[in-house]
């Protein structure tokens, strides 16, 4: 084989098996299929997305519920009802509303933060972030609003899902994803640049359509501890593989 194809390879075996989304994997979009969100659904959703840091998936969203339409009684204007808690009260967890949201401190902190600048910024409407512009400026906005690159590509990316926007997007080279990719290419977890650089090699410029594959193999096959090898599709090209096989 060619070393040169392999990056083709490698992306055609991860589009062959892309695992199959659920309507409901993107929360309050989703569901929608295709169609326009409401602006009670988009702030949700985006509210998901700020509060995703190491924590799963399904708690993230869980979570996000409970705390919009439980605890704040799924507010209209769901900004502006974080705003209203007082901003020392809010930083300090003295306020009444106490959920899962304080994970992590530091992301807490910022919800509110970044509630401010979407009620002054967007009138306090998620869709005028991504609405009539490029995938680029959509991430440009959601980084300068406090989200960081990977969790605002993880954002871009759930609107490209459930097309509410169109365009191209990076991956988002988590864990997973920086394990995956570096064991196929190089015998070990790479860093994020390197993670992009072969998935730029693989689909230039638009490499989010292998993200859920990556994600997914990182999560369930190709594990920090006892990687499942043999029942993995990208054994034949993987060099970690490989190299326990001492080929």
């Amino acid at each position: 084989m060619n070393v040169n194809d392999k990056p083709e390879r490698i992306r055609d075996l991860l589009l062959d098996n892309q695992p199959e989304r659920s309507r409901d994997f993107w929360p309050w979009l989703g569901p929608l299929e295709g169609n326009p969100a409401d602006k009670k659904s988009a702030n949700k959703f985006l509210l998901g997305c700020m509060v995703d840091f190491r924590k799963n998936s399904d708690l993230v969203w869980r979570d996000t519920q409970v705390f919009a339409e439980d605890k704040l009684c799924d507010p209209d204007s769901l900004w502006e009802a974080i705003t209203d808690t007082p901003e020392i009260e809010w930083k300090t967890r003295r306020h009444k509303l106490r959920c899962s949201l304080h994970y992590y401190q530091r992301r807490h902190d910022k919800v509110w933060d970044m509630a401010k600048r979407i009620t002054e910024q967007y009138g306090g409407d998620a869709r005028k972030i991504w609405g009539g512009v490029s995938t680029e400026e959509t991430l440009t906005r959601l980084v300068r609003l406090g989200l960081g690159p990977w969790v605002s590509r993880m954002t871009v990316g759930g609107l490209i899902d459930t097309r509410q926007i169109s365009g191209r997007m990076d991956l988002k080279a988590d864990t997973h994803v920086r394990r995956v990719l570096g064991r196929v290419f190089d015998g070990e977890k790479v860093s994020e640049q390197t993670a992009f650089r072969h998935a730029d090699a693989m689909v230039p410029g638009d490499s989010w359509q292998l993200d859920h594959s990556l994600y997914i193999l990182g999560q369930s096959v190709c594990t920090a501890n006892k990687p499942k090898c043999h029942s993995c599709y990208l054994n034949v090209e993987c060099r970690y593989f490989q190299r326990d096989l001492g080929a």
